[in-house]
């Protein structure tokens, strides 16, 4: 198992592996998000990360240049972070703590270029992500209304 950046040509494994978690009970993803647009830029900003086995992308996770969570008041650290987002594992590898894997070496990369804080935002309704986040020390940090008008936890984690 290997946690690296993406690589020019795993666009269409990752996008697979986001249609795949977009049928998951919890997930509020749908047919256009995440896409090719959100692959693209964060292959450009060198945000976009894959967990493979062997030659397999089994998850993906990415760091977000442009945080468009700073804008919200209930963050301890307003300036100095980024965001952590589109955290998938494929169904045959959930329950191993790949996701926990991914955002434990996601915030160290962040920690190594001296960001001070991540954010995320995780839906009220999904339970497992929500539990990694936890056990990935992110502290909750209040509720909104975002994205087609669902409810989000805003979570932290100063680092």
């Amino acid at each position: 198992m290997e946690i690296r950046r993406a690589r020019p040509g795993e666009e269409d494994a990752v996008y697979a592996l986001y249609r795949r978690a977009a049928c998951d009970e919890y997930s509020t993803w749908n047919d256009f998000y995440p896409g090719m647009e959100e692959i693209g830029g964060d292959m450009r900003a060198d945000g976009l990360f894959v967990l493979t086995e062997g030659n397999m992308i089994i998850g993906t996770a990415s760091i977000v240049p442009e945080n468009e969570l700073d804008v919200l008041d209930c963050w301890q650290c307003h300036e100095g972070s980024r965001e952590i987002a589109r955290v998938a594992v494929d169904s045959a590898y959930r329950g191993r703590g790949y996701a926990l894997k991914m955002v434990n070496v996601l915030t160290e990369i962040l920690k190594e270029q001296r960001y001070r804080a991540v954010h995320l935002s995780v839906a009220v309704s999904n339970v497992p992500a929500l539990r990694t986040y936890k056990k990935a020390a992110f502290e909750n940090m209040g509720e909104a209304e975002l994205y087609c008008s669902r409810r989000y936890y805003l979570m932290e984690k100063l680092i």
